[in-house]
């Protein structure tokens, strides 16, 4: 057992030493560089760096595990080198040009025929691993991936195009030889972010907007429930104490309430009016509906009377007889599936619609047999249909207008 602790003792000794250690950088060359300590390889920029200047420098180690890495930024170029820390033999690590073999940021830019794309999930896989972006509106179609390995990578784009989800294009790169490597990918499809900014002309007010933490532009948050309840309870409490006090008041000053009311010209009646009124002792009775009489040609036999048409039932659904579709301003086509179909603006929902007004699961359209029914999910901005919002679900009928916040679409089947 002394032993035990004897040798723990030591261990712990040796890290605490080694957490305070000191080492020598030399560097290749005099450009700025930026160190920092990391047990994994990051993917994203460095929360923490050290700014270093010279061919010679000394930087001190804060971690004490000697699995972690020490990673250098060649500001000049955008290389990064990267040793373990356990394997920094006597203080001193040299560097040589070599050792820079990753690339600080590699930048994928993906395009239509139309402009950027609009939304797409960017699949990029280097020596050493494979790692994925969404691409949605606000990013104009690209994506950058932070410390990727120079040499070949690997670049798939799944993206949808006209409602459909289309085959991934993929494509293989060099990376290595530029401070920050953009790699351009073109699609033959696929809806981009230029055409889908426009917006209708009845377009219903829009909930107003704040600024997130990032400069971003979002709806404004509708509020906790509890929160919502509440002030709902407080203003009944407020309405019902002040009715409360209308009528003790009324009934403490009556005389002054009729005298008021009198002047306004109201009829009030006094007391006695209403044994005053004449009765009359033989009211009319109301006169009951006499049969239809028979109509008899001279000479003719009498016909019989018809009977009575049977009362028109109401239509209760309106039946789609070809494919129901979506038809949005640009002139593209969605077609309904059988089932249900969640429309939203966030990529992966059934028809996305990348709009600011538009929440990410926004409502549903249930396709069965012939019947297509609108159903809103709580929407901020709501769904309108014939410039009417929708509360709840509601029926489409071919030539209808749909609006989801302010995108509006022509229902055809």
């Amino acid at each position: 057992m002394q032993r035990f602790f004897t040798g723990f003792i030591i261990v712990a000794c040796s890290t605490v030493t080694f957490a305070s250690t000191k080492v020598s950088l030399v560097f290749p060359d005099n450009s700025d560089k930026l160190v920092f300590e990391s047990a994994n390889w990051p993917v994203k920029d460095p929360s923490k760096s050290t700014k270093l200047a010279g061919q010679k420098v000394e930087y001190t180690i804060e971690t004490g595990v000697k699995t972690d890495k020490l990673f250098v930024i060649d500001v000049t170029s955008g290389k990064v080198a990267v040793k373990p820390i356990g394997d920094i033999k006597d203080g001193t690590w040299t560097l040589t040009k070599e050792e820079f073999s990753t690339v600080y940021k590699v930048r994928v830019e993906v395009s239509t025929p139309k402009g950027p794309i609009n939304a797409a999930s960017i699949e990029l896989q280097d020596a050493g691993e494979k790692r994925m972006e969404l691409v949605d509106p606000s990013a104009n179609g690209s994506a950058t991936f932070f410390f990727v390995k120079a040499g070949e990578v690997k670049v798939a784009v799944s993206y949808k195009a006209g409602g459909q989800t289309k085959d991934p294009v993929r494509q293989t790169f060099t990376v290595g030889g530029d401070k920050e490597s953009t790699l351009k990918i073109a699609l033959p499809d696929g809806e981009s972010v230029a055409p889908l900014a426009a917006t209708s002309t009845n377009e219903p007010t829009k909930s107003t907007k704040e600024k997130d933490a990032k400069g971003e532009e979002k709806a404004q948050d509708p509020g906790s429930p509890i929160g919502n309840f509440l002030v709902t309870l407080i203003g009944l409490g407020i309405a019902c104490g002040v009715g409360y006090f209308i009528v003790q008041y009324m009934k403490k000053n009556q005389d002054l309430v009729k005298d008021t009311l009198t002047k306004l010209g109201a009829d009030i009646p006094k007391p006695g009016d209403a044994n005053n009124q004449a009765h009359d002792p033989n009211p009319v009775a109301p006169i009951a509906p006499q049969p239809m009489q028979q109509i008899i040609l001279g000479g003719a036999p009498p016909a019989a009377v018809p009977a009575a048409p049977a009362p028109i039932q109401q239509i209760s659904q309106a039946v789609v007889s070809g494919v129901p579709k979506l038809i949005a301003s640009d002139g593209s086509a969605f077609e309904l599936p059988e089932g249900e179909t969640t429309v939203g603006r966030e990529f992966g929902v059934g028809l996305v619609v990348p709009n600011d007004t538009v929440s990410r699961n926004h409502a549903s359209i249930f396709k069965t047999g012939g019947n297509v029914e609108l159903k809103d999910h709580g929407s901020t901005n709501g769904c309108w249909v014939n410039g009417a919002k929708v509360s709840g679900s509601q029926q489409l009928r071919p030539g209808d207008s749909v609006r989801f916040g302010s995108i509006e679409y022509r229902f055809e089947g």
